[in-house]
């Protein structure tokens, strides 16, 4: 019987030990382990709530993942309709100073991920978008990509004023270059129980308020069609801003906020 003691006693003492060299090597590894570095490109205008939000869940995600983000915060100063596409071009040329990463992440300022482990941010995203929620029409809400895949398509298009078009017309420069948008294991927006938090009020605006984009974008897609190389002429190549101000997000220096003229 006191055999018996003694053997179950030596066994969980056993147990202990080796649960604590095994998070001591885990601990170890995952300070030695290089972090997978991205650029994250968020743009916005009057959302300083959903920014909050958004950056303290991005950055816990991040630290679980292993990843070392740069932020570029990109708000359009008031004076013209908002337009997404260009100030997002804005950001994805200022961040080509810093040269911190060729991965990044474009993300709308009012989407993020309520469940932290249904979508993995460290991928290698090499020559294709990968576009795990939204709409399958459109590369809306967010998408990861490469330095060499956005400058391949010229980025967005710098023609879309007001809501919506610019996402529409994002996929459609990436069609037509044969630009590979990888949905494996896709969330559609909209549904149920997806583990992410969305605020879709900004789809209630109606097509007639956006008569212009609508047409813009069927008119692109033609024109992109008949010569993919159009894409060309209209995008980063042609992105014409000034900057009005920066701060450090936070007091963070890995968080630039700046505001842009276009």
């Amino acid at each position: 019987m006191n055999r018996l003691l003694y053997i179950s006693f030596a066994i969980v003492i056993l147990s202990v030990v080796i649960i604590v060299i095994l998070s001591n090597f885990k601990e170890s590894y995952d300070k030695n382990t290089p972090k997978f570095k991205l650029n994250v490109i968020i743009p916005i205008r009057n959302r300083d709530k959903e920014l909050n939000e958004i950056t303290d869940v991005l950055e816990d995600i991040f630290k679980k993942q292993n990843i070392e983000a740069k932020y570029y915060i990109v708000e359009q100063e008031e004076g013209a309709k908002f337009n997404e596409g260009k100030i997002s071009n804005a950001a994805f040329i200022e961040s080509l100073n810093d040269n911190f990463s060729d991965y990044y992440l474009f993300n709308d300022v009012d989407v993020w991920l309520e469940d932290t482990n249904i979508i993995k941010y460290n991928v290698n995203t090499d020559d294709i978008i990968r576009h795990p929620y939204g709409q399958k029409h459109c590369l809306g809400c967010f998408f990861l990509t490469t330095k060499k895949t956005f400058r391949e398509i010229n980025g967005y298009s710098n023609n879309y004023w007001g809501w919506g078009g610019e996402d529409v017309d994002l996929q459609n420069r990436a069609e037509c270059k044969n630009v590979e948008i990888d949905r494996s294991n896709f969330k559609y927006r909209g549904k149920k129980n997806t583990g992410i938090i969305d605020d879709i009020s900004g789809d209630s605006i109606s097509t007639k308020k956006n008569a212009h984009n609508q047409k813009l974008k069927i008119k692109n897609s033609n024109k992109y069609k008949q010569n993919p190389n159009s894409i060309y002429l209209d995008g980063l190549t042609t992105c014409k801003y000034k900057i009005v101000s920066r701060v450090f997000y936070k007091q963070n220096p890995k968080m630039k906020k700046f505001k842009v003229f276009i």
